[in-house]
């Protein structure tokens, strides 16, 4: 943990250490498993000016107390120094790495659901579709483009639909969703720190289907959605009173035994927590 973050097990230690009575010894392999860089040197030479600590290096072969000579403290300067410069490398050649990947049209992290990591025979990471999971991604896309479904109900559909992650024991959620269907990646583009980039991987989706689901999630209004050539009258318009959610419409059909058919429109609600919970109402009636 010597390159990130805030090192609690480091300043667990530390803690230990201003606890105990007398001097603890602090014995490393080399400088560079203590520290990788000059941000905690304040504060191990406080503790080495008290007398609470000695700094032993093994492979260096010195210790750091506070009689140590100039020398000795440059030596664990000089380690410092090195160690910081051994990270600073790595990191520009991890950036060149990543870069060059992107440049060739490479995810440089696990693929999203409805592909697959796999290793090719070279033994080089590789994206291939998901044949089990991939039609239901197209799926939720279609699905959710006709505007006739929210957020909620389409987490409630890819539950009964049985999508899920690889290695991924519960379903998704409302806000995995969500961003699954903001994900570029599905019509042949990879977003990586804001920037967009293409890829060279099989797109699942065209991009007007992607753009046709953005419009029915900002709920752009300006033209009439249609669901199976129905244009719905309340579509976007009501909210609920209990859950503040909008409104959502829906067409159900029958087909009688001698041939008849008979057609409803019902607009309906249910509870954020119990999707299962809901309210129906007849167009009709609200017309009225």
């Amino acid at each position: 943990s010597s390159t990130s973050g805030d090192r609690k097990q480091f300043m667990t230690m530390v803690k230990f250490i201003k606890a105990q009575k007398g001097t603890i010894a602090l014995v490393a392999d080399k400088v560079d498993r203590v520290q990788r860089s000059f941000k905690e040197y304040p504060l191990l030479d406080e503790l080495i000016q008290r007398g609470k600590i000695e700094l032993h290096f093994n492979t260096e072969n010195y210790v750091i107390h506070k009689d140590s000579a100039s020398q000795e403290r440059l030596m664990w300067s000089m380690g410092v120094i090195m160690a910081q410069s051994y990270i600073d490398s790595m990191r520009d050649n991890v950036k060149r790495s990543i870069d060059q990947k992107i440049r060739l049209g490479e995810w440089i992290g696990r693929a999203p659901i409805g592909y697959l990591n796999i290793k090719s025979e070279k033994g080089r990471g590789d994206i291939i579709v998901d044949e089990e999971r991939a039609p239901l991604v197209v799926k939720l896309f279609e699905t959710y483009a006709t505007g006739a479904h929210t957020l909620s109900e389409m987490t409630a559909m890819a539950k009964n639909w049985g999508l899920k992650a690889v290695n991924v024991k519960n379903p998704p959620t409302r806000s995995y969703i969500h961003a699954l269907l903001q994900n570029p990646f599905y019509y042949g583009f990879m977003k990586i720190k804001g920037q967009i980039y293409e890829h060279r991987y099989e797109p699942l989706i065209s991009k007007e289907l992607f753009d046709q689901c953005q419009t029915v999630m900002k709920g752009w209004h300006k033209k009439p959605f249609k669901y199976a050539g129905k244009e719905y009258i309340f579509r976007g318009l009501l909210t609920c009173t209990t859950t503040g959610r909008v409104v959502t419409a829906d067409t159900k059909k029958r087909t009688y035994k001698n041939g008849n058919t008979a057609e409803w429109t019902y607009l309906r609600c249910w509870k954020p927590d119990d999707p299962k919970k809901i309210q129906w109402v007849r167009e009709e009636e609200v017309l009225e």
